[in-house]
């Protein structure tokens, strides 16, 4: 995560790290074996997809 984000929450989901940055309403994910990110999102999208899978 660059340094104009604040990182708020951090949370391990299977083999993922998945962070938010509630300011920017973005989201990361990590991979957890190397800890390179795999990809970024609107929080939305992460919010919808933790609330779909149940996590």
């Amino acid at each position: 995560m660059g340094n104009i984000y604040f990182g708020e929450g951090l949370t391990l989901l299977g083999e993922r790290l998945c962070q938010i940055a509630w300011l920017t309403n973005t989201g990361f994910t990590y991979d957890l074996r190397n800890l390179s990110k795999v990809c970024s999102a609107l929080i939305l999208l992460i919010l919808f997809l933790f609330a779909w899978f149940g996590f």
